[in-house]
């Protein structure tokens, strides 16, 4: 009735409450009314919702000369404003920074969550109903102007809160939702050191590549954290330059009060490569590409490169190794000489590490290579192979140091990485103050 409904299967039990049939068709006329009133007067946030949920419920009930307990009103108004405000029964999923994607497979099918540290699982919670399921998306995209139609059965977005959206409908699929969530306060450099991601030696002579002007792409497989990893290496550029980001769906996530922001749009014909050279004219100190996959793409980010018109340009791209990045850079147009304008790849993967005795599997996420097309090199990220690279005398001519400097220098920012706060702000200003004498900026 309400289009979605409690399961009594699911590893991962939701707790919201089960109704019956007479509590869901009350739902059903709250909503019903709600949508009447909030035609005349709309309700911003969701304590105005509670209170206005309330008094119609009590109308309701007072209308149909119903009583309600003290527990059954309470989980009532509780479902009724998850259900008709909220997300419905993946409020809580959506709540919980643990859970890192959200998927629905179809109609009277669990949703499933992929929780960290656990990996995918299935909830006692289905979608039962096909125009529900094309309400709900529309619901939590409608802010972007996008909606699910039968014309138009696929969309992709980004929610407010910055989870990115990806929803198809008959009859491309048999209802399908993929939200990946996403995370408020970006891990720092120390976080992804101390979830073995990067080794700390590595970490700081990558805070010296961010520095340098050096045009960067984080290649990897599909959820490896390529976009987590862009995150956190902003942390390292200085804070007064002025950055440009371009995206299909806002994902970056930096401090940086000098930024500005261009969003692709499907409805207007605006497209990935159309920013990119709309960028030319912009003067930024840094651009950063969210994501390239086309030829047109490609070839827009090598503009950006040759152009030398920012200090540093980076974008994220699939590819598993350094080889693989660079054969697919040349599969969509990329010429020999053209790879050259990339500085360097860093290549990060999603693997799965058997654990025997627990008899599970356990999903990690690390940078396993750092290559440089000029140098037809590339090297673990750590402090033995960097060590003997040619690459980090590159990166030493940039910065005007000298090779002992340099290595001294990435001894330094060992202890500043691993010494700041783990707080995401903190730790920005911390670094900014220790790296370029930048002082707290309260608005932050």
């Amino acid at each position: 009735m309400l289009g979605w409904e409690i399961l009594k299967i699911g590893e991962r039990k939701l707790k919201i409450k089960r109704m019956s049939s007479e509590e869901e068709e009350l739902i059903k006329k709250i909503e019903s009314v709600y949508g009447e009133k909030t035609k005349i007067k709309s309700i911003m946030n969701n304590e105005e919702a509670e209170e206005s949920i309330k008094q119609i419920m009590s109308a309701e009930c007072e209308k149909e000369g119903l009583t309600l307990d003290y527990d059954q009103e309470r989980y009532m108004l509780e479902n009724a404003v998850k259900h008709i405000f909220g997300f419905g029964p993946l409020e809580e999923l959506m709540d919980n920074d643990e859970i890192e994607e959200i998927s629905i497979i179809g109609i009277g099918k669990p949703i499933y969550i992929f929780e960290r540290n656990r990996g995918w699982m299935r909830t006692n919670v289905a979608f039962n109903d096909e125009e529900f399921f094309k309400e709900f998306v529309n619901k939590i995209i409608k802010k972007i102007g996008r909606t699910i139609t039968l014309k138009k059965p696929r969309v992709n977005g980004v929610m407010p809160n910055g989870s990115r959206v990806h929803a198809t409908a008959p009859p491309i699929s048999q209802c399908e939702l993929t939200i990946r969530k996403f995370r408020m306060n970006p891990y720092t450099p120390k976080e992804l050191v101390s979830k073995s991601a990067i080794s700390l030696y590595g970490m700081a002579f990558l805070s010296l590549i961010m520095q340098s002007d050096s045009n960067v792409i984080i290649s990897g497989n599909t959820a490896s954290g390529k976009t987590t990893t862009m995150n956190s290496l902003f942390t390292f550029i200085p804070k007064n330059e002025r950055v440009l980001l371009i995206e299909e769906t806002p994902e970056i996530n930096i401090l940086h009060e000098h930024q500005i922001r261009l969003v692709t749009n499907e409805n207007m014909k605006i497209s990935l490569s159309d920013l990119v050279h709309d960028s030319l004219r912009m003067r930024p100190d840094r651009t950063v590409i969210g994501e390239v996959r086309k030829p047109d793409e490609i070839e827009a980010m090598v503009d950006i490169m040759l152009s030398g018109q920012a200090r540093g340009s980076y974008c994220t791209m699939h590819g598993r190794s350094f080889d693989e990045t660079v054969q697919r850079l040349k599969s969509l147009g990329c010429s020999e000489s053209e790879t050259k304008s990339v500085d360097l790849i860093l290549v990060q993967k999603r693997r799965l590490v058997y654990d025997r005795k627990k008899r599970k599997n356990r999903e990690i996420r690390e940078i396993v290579e750092i290559g440089s097309p000029r140098y037809a090199e590339y090297f673990k990220a750590n402090e033995n192979e960097i060590k003997s690279s040619d690459t980090v005398l590159e990166i030493a001519d940039k910065l005007g140091f000298s090779k002992k400097e340099m290595f001294e220098e990435i001894k330094t920012r060992e202890k500043i990485i691993s010494k700041s706060d783990n707080d995401f702000i903190d730790y920005f200003e911390n670094v900014q103050k220790s790296l370029y004498g930048f002082e707290k900026d309260d608005r932050l």
